[in-house]
């Protein structure tokens, strides 16, 4: 988790990068503290670099710039496809069946050797989309157009949900928790008293 010196390192490098824009209060160095904690220091730090190697403007990071960084970081490392590797992955496994292959190589008998072998989805999120779409008669030979603008969009927001996931802070992630359980007691109780 990230220390103090590390947030304040992170902080003077930025104020390096972007001299004109950014200057660091001690206020400054405790909130960013307090929003940051929870990130690993090297992933912090690589998360700035992968902001200043990849913003697409010439301003400094704010703290959901950084964590958003971090995310797509961890993103990454995890190899989570991009929604036309998905696509593509998602073409090659067909419907799961097992394909043949025909090599150039033969047995002791002299008979060419024939391979059977099935596509893997390359990715849990990718077989995660394609089912709730419906694989294996998803996409379907008549609309394939339809279904990658389908599956794109699914795909999309199954990331997007990760990648937020991955943002969160730990105590916003806690409260929510914390917050769910009473509604689904409510729900339950509403449940056993429609049974009776």
């Amino acid at each position: 988790m990230a220390n103090p010196r590390t947030i304040s390192q992170i902080l003077a490098e930025i104020t390096v990068l972007y001299p004109l824009m950014f200057s660091v209060t001690p206020e400054m160095t405790a909130t960013w503290s307090a929003y940051l904690r929870d990130l690993p220091d090297d992933l912090l730090v690589m998360a700035l670099h992968h902001y200043v190697g990849t913003a697409k403007d010439n301003y400094p990071p704010s703290v959901p710039a950084l964590r958003r960084a971090a995310a797509d970081l961890k993103r990454l490392a995890a190899g989570v496809p991009t929604q036309y590797e998905a696509w593509e992955n998602l073409l090659a496994v067909g419907n799961g069946g097992y394909r043949v292959r025909i090599t150039t190589d033969y047995d002791e008998d002299g008979r060419q050797i024939i391979q059977h072998y099935k596509i893997e989805f390359a990715h849990p999120l990718i077989e995660q989309v394609a089912k709730q779409m419906g694989w294996p008669k998803f996409p379907s030979h008549d609309d394939v157009e339809i279904d990658r603008a389908h599956f794109l969009k699914a795909y999309d927001a199954a990331v997007t949900k990760l990648t937020t996931a991955d943002m969160e802070l730990p105590e916003v992630r806690a409260f929510i928790e914390q917050s769910r359980q009473p509604a689904l007691m409510i729900g339950e109780l509403a449940r056993q008293l429609e049974a009776k």
